[in-house]
């Protein structure tokens, strides 16, 4: 409840919708909320913030943010601003990378201006990203905020995922109540998504792609970039090493399909809107 699904040629896509929270707090607890509970008596730094969220949101506190904000105009500029780990970078390209590769494939397709500031840092998780982050949304001032995390420097490290999911809320929060699009994409695969962490990995974006969901707003939506290239290599009967720079990261190979992927995807779930109509 709460989201919808593209289908076609780029499976796994999520879109985030708005889900209307009626009738008594029990009954909520007791349907889709259910979830969210239980990751509050698993994650008790979350607690408080996450009851404030559902208070507010049934008795009308967040109504403002849940009108959807169009982000493709017909001749007006954006500004899109990333935020992820090396690959979302662009290590090893020989290009800007994947994201780069994104939004310029868009912004030629879609004919919309876009000015992409890419605030990915090598080495970095949302955790060493989080006293800077609110900084960046001010300086920067973008009209969609691009979650990328790569996740294996948490998976690494071995950062608790009510952590993970902590910080990611608080990126997403912080965003939505500037009135800003957010954007969650899951990284790229790597010769770690089918070696040492194939069963880490999908955990930790699981628990990402629930975190965003959980906002059930229209101005969230979710790529599932990670499962949408592992699905092009089955379907094309390649294997990791042909895109493979290292053991974590893409070539430049791999960032250009990435970005084709991401391209695609984007142009589906921010449709250009006409100029005085969105």
């Amino acid at each position: 409840m709460g989201t919808g699904s593209l289908t076609g040629s780029h499976m796994g896509l999520r879109l985030g919708r708005h889900a209307a929270v009626v009738g008594l707090v029990g009954l909520a607890v007791a349907g889709t909320a259910g979830s969210w509970w239980w990751w509050q008596s698993r994650c008790p730094d979350t607690r408080a913030a996450l009851t404030q969220d559902w208070i507010e949101r049934m008795t009308g506190g967040l109504a403002g943010r849940e009108m959807r904000i169009p982000v493709l105009v017909s001749g007006r500029p954006i500004t899109v601003m990333a935020v992820g780990g090396s690959a979302a970078y662009g290590w090893h390209d020989d290009g800007p990378g994947y994201l780069a590769r994104a939004m310029q494939a868009l912004s030629a397709q879609s004919k919309v201006p876009i000015y992409f500031v890419n605030e990915s840092k090598v080495g970095y998780g949302p955790g060493k990203l989080a006293d800077a982050y609110p900084g960046l949304l001010q300086s920067v001032q973008p009209q969609v905020v691009m979650i990328a995390w790569g996740l294996l420097n948490d998976i690494s490290h071995k950062t608790p995922l009510c952590t993970l999911r902590s910080q990611v809320r608080s990126e997403i929060d912080l965003a939505l109540r500037q009135h800003r699009v957010v954007t969650v994409v899951t990284p790229p695969v790597s010769v770690a998504s089918y070696t040492q962490y194939r069963n880490s990995e999908p955990e930790y974006i699981q628990n990402e792609v629930e975190v965003a969901e959980s906002f059930h707003s229209p101005n969230v939506y979710v790529v599932d970039l990670f499962g949408q290239m592992k699905q092009y290599l089955a379907d094309h009967h390649q294997t990791i090493d042909i895109y493979k720079s290292d053991g974590w990261h893409p070539n430049t190979a791999g960032h250009v399909l990435a970005g084709q992927l991401l391209a695609g995807d984007l142009a589906k779930v921010w449709p250009v809107a006409p100029a005085g109509g969105g």
